[in-house]
């Protein structure tokens, strides 16, 4: 019996690995790096310690690792490098987002309007599924609770058509394509997730009920933000839903939004970032774990009356969006410095994921 146990442990100790994302000058944990393979697939995402868990027999199957981060210059590095390392350093982007200004104002507004470029991407069972960017305006209502709406101005929108018809053919469980515009909550994340945290104004670190450490609120001295990350769900604090016939198990759900000087309220918002993993169950069908990454970068904001907007087109659908656009949008992302895209999603882009018009 003891001789079993010792060749299991051994199995899982080749198997899985522990690898922590640290500043380069600070010495600091980085949260929401992502480890992605040379397919597009994302082996781990590091939590608020800037630990990712690896599978070291998926990182066999790929000739290098892209580590991506929104605030730190991407570093690749050779499979055979990678697995032999404990602690990798990333050195910090110098360029920051550009500052973005109220540009009008009126004396009694009725909405908060936020113009910035998306991103959406999504796998199932570390298979690239689909991905969408676009320029988007919502139309956050400042007096009352009415529904976020949004105009969706420009996208593109791509889809793994191989995938979606095997799927179809061997009748596997569909998860749709998720892909689109975020949804922005009218309220800042620590008061979005008020009944999920425990906070105090001046502390620099986020609670749970149980007191465990789930987030942390840092301000960067060089360019005066304040960043918010929160692990909402973490293998060890998953959370599972019933929905009709299906199980949803959330295994990991990391939030960070950025603000300038304050957080008073969203016209502060520079950027929002969410990653989340599920597992979906379903009776008499194999399990798909999921996997959605979405990114918003705010690139103009102002506000305005009902008056302005009552013949604004607006959608209050947040899905998958058919192509349009009339500029090459995604060319100019450097002049705001948006981080650029990961190297190995990029190049998925008309070729394994195919342009959907």
């Amino acid at each position: 019996m003891k001789k079993s146990v010792y060749i299991i442990f051994l199995i899982g100790f080749n198997v899985c690995g522990q690898i922590k994302i640290i500043d380069n000058t600070t010495l600091k944990p980085i949260s929401m790096v992502y480890v992605i393979s040379s397919q597009g697939s994302i082996f781990g995402v590091s939590d608020i310690n800037g630990l990712i868990a690896i599978n070291k027999s998926l990182i066999n199957n790929t000739e290098k690792i892209e580590l991506s981060h929104t605030s730190y210059q991407k570093k690749i590095i050779n499979t055979k490098n990678f697995s032999k390392l404990l602690i990798i350093k990333l050195k910090e982007n110098i360029t920051i987002l550009n500052e973005v200004t109220i540009s009008s104002k009126i004396n009694k507004p009725d909405y908060l309007v936020l113009k910035g470029y998306y991103r959406s991407y999504q796998l199932d069972n570390n298979i690239p599924k689909a991905f969408s960017d676009g320029i988007v305006e919502y139309y956050i209502s400042i007096n009352n609770n009415r529904k976020l709406k949004f105009n969706l101005l420009e996208n593109r929108s791509f889809k793994n058509n191989l995938l979606f018809d095997r799927i179809y053919k061997k009748k596997e469980i569909n998860t749709e394509n998720t892909t689109g515009p975020p949804y922005i909550e009218k309220k800042i994340l620590l008061k979005e997730l008020k009944n999920d945290i425990v906070y105090q104004n001046n502390d620099s670190v986020i609670l749970n009920a149980n007191n465990t450490i789930i987030g942390y609120k840092t301000l960067n001295p060089k360019n005066k933000t304040i960043k918010i990350h929160i692990d909402l769900n973490t293998p060890e604090r998953s959370k599972t839903k019933k929905l009709l016939n299906r199980t949803f198990k959330f295994t990991n759900v990391f939030i960070t939004e950025t603000y300038k000087s304050n957080l008073d309220n969203k016209s502060n918002l520079l950027s929002r970032e969410k990653y989340v993993k599920r597992i979906i169950h379903q009776k008499n069908k194999d399990s798909v774990i999921v996997e959605s990454l979405r990114q918003f970068y705010v690139l103009e904001k102002k506000y305005a009356s009902k008056i302005e907007l009552k013949h604004t087109p607006t959608s209050s659908y947040f899905g998958p969006h058919k192509t349009k656009y009339s500029t090459k949008y995604w060319e100019n992302l450097k002049q705001y410095n948006i981080p650029e895209l990961p190297e190995s999603i990029s190049k998925l882009l008309g070729t394994k994921l195919n342009l959907d018009k």
